[in-house]
């Protein structure tokens, strides 16, 4: 009897043990909608899918990648929003968990057979030459102006408070006050910070400028476009174009998702993936409001802008062996940099840059008009150029489903808003992008990794769900 009782036992363990392992394995039963088709959304809905799910992605645009945008200037490819990977690695600045791992938008590359081309290995060892606002290339010693920026930035950032701009942080940078020294104190913020963070430095935070975290190695751009990488890993996923969403209602069991057109989808999570410029605009209604610490968030972060018009020019009339071809101008910072596409591509093209306030001024230009402005520059910068014979304009900020460049942590928003604006909202709604990502705020890899986090965030629920309804199977048998 004692037996038969010990062999019952065993079988019953052995069904316990089946029902554990199930549950491990279990496919996900939840309906899942991911909003946006950047790089983001595409991480999120591909990790999903890789677990069991099947995932609905509304893009409001119609095309893949959102602030990745491959375009062409003549017939030439060329990236009007991303355009590097920022380190390759191997290895993150202090994060151990990247320790002999690739950037992974680098790893995405290398998986597909994507081809890369090193522009650099870092900032510091770019070829560059000086111009200036008297015509052509300054006499001035610039490199000794710019590396006591950076000094003076690195003896003083303590004392900055959460309030501080880097703006005021240099008040009392020691030079002689005349013309010279303040348009070439003008130059280096923008030289120095302005085209990492996308913003003036009236508005950057001084506590947290350089702080984030960054992966090694040379940086990289895609000849054939970076939209190359969310094409790649975008197979098989469920994406409905020209969807807008306007209105997410969580307050019910399911969450209710209104698109501009007026469909309606229902699920039990959602991915919000839209840039932090298409929350600051409250573009999307939120049924309940969203808690108020997460607007404080979205508010105080800062939406950078920075936009570029790429020139094409029948030939090269330019320093054919320079990185950047850098421009100090009289009392603005209109085209601060121009990148020479040539030295990477062998095609004859310019692509030049400008930001922050800037930005929001050539926003509001006819395309004629802004070229006028980048003809004239690049006229006192080299007295003989061409005509050019073909442009590409970007103009995020005037873009309905941006509304920004990339995210910077604004004077008096902290490190912690990211994770914050990252937080879910009753395990329902969750979010994702480059601004939810401190450690590489306003990176492509830094958006990929957040899609990846949001949706490990779903799985982990689902499979602790399905692994408690296997610990409660296995407590009734074995109760017997």
């Amino acid at each position: 009897m004692n037996s038969k009782i010990s062999n019952l036992r065993k079988q019953l363990l052995l069904i316990s043990v089946s029902y554990l392992t199930q549950s491990v394995f279990a496919d996900c039963d939840y309906e899942i909608v991911v909003i946006g088709a950047g790089i983001s959304g595409i991480a999120a809905a591909k990790q999903l899918k890789e677990a069991g799910c099947n995932p609905t992605v509304l893009e409001a645009r119609n095309r893949i990648g959102g602030r990745i945008w491959t375009s062409t200037v003549g017939t030439n490819t060329i990236d009007m929003g991303a355009s590097w990977i920022h380190g390759i690695g191997k290895g993150a600045e202090g994060l151990k968990k990247w320790n002999n791992k690739f950037n992974p938008i680098y790893q995405i590359a290398k998986d597909n057979n994507i081809a890369t081309v090193a522009t650099w290995q870092d900032e510091d060892s770019a070829e560059e030459a000086f111009f200036w606002w008297q015509g052509g290339k300054t006499t001035y010693d610039i490199s000794s102006f710019t590396d006591n920026f950076e000094e003076y930035l690195k003896n003083h950032q303590s004392s900055a408070s959460q309030q501080t701009t880097l703006e005021q942080l240099f008040t009392n940078f020691p030079m002689t006050d005349n013309q010279v020294n303040r348009n070439m104190k003008n130059f280096s913020f923008s030289y120095l910070y302005g085209s990492d963070y996308a913003a003036d430095p009236d508005q950057l935070s001084a506590k947290y400028v350089g702080t984030e975290s960054y992966f090694k190695g040379a940086e990289h751009i895609f000849p054939s476009g970076y939209v190359q990488i969310p094409e790649s890993i975008s197979t098989g996923i469920n994406i409905v174009y020209q969807k807008k969403v306007v209105g997410i209602d969580y307050s019910g069991n399911k969450v209710s998702i209104t698109t501009q057109s007026g469909d309606t989808y229902e699920c039990d999570k959602v991915i919000v993936t839209v840039p932090l410029g298409v929350l600051k605009n409250n573009v999307i209604t939120f049924t309940p409001p969203l808690p108020s610490d997460k607007q404080s968030s979205i508010n105080g972060l800062g939406a950078g802008l920075m936009d570029k018009l790429a020139l094409e020019f029948s030939s090269v009339f330019w320093d054919e062996d320079m990185d950047w071809l850098n421009y100090i101008s009289d009392g603005d910072l209109k085209w601060t940099q121009t990148l020479n596409i040539y030295k990477y591509t062998q095609k004859p093209i310019l692509l030049m840059f400008n930001i922050g306030k800037d930005a929001q001024s050539f926003a509001q230009m006819t395309d004629q008009q802004v070229l006028d402005s980048a003809m004239a520059t690049l006229r006192t910068m080299y007295p003989n150029a061409p005509d050019y014979v073909n442009y590409k304009r970007s103009n995020w900020g005037q873009d309905e489903f941006a509304y920004q460049s990339y995210t910077f942590i604004k004077a008096g928003s902290t490190d912690e808003d990211p994770a914050n604006i990252a937080s879910d909202i009753d395990k329902k709604v969750y979010f994702a992008g480059e601004h939810t990502n401190f450690d590489f705020i306003g990176t492509v890899h830094g958006a990929y990794i957040s899609g990846l986090d949001a949706a490990r965030a779903i799985s982990q629920g689902w499979i602790f769900k399905a692994f408690a309804s296997g610990i409660i199977s296995c407590l009734m048998l074995l109760s017997f």
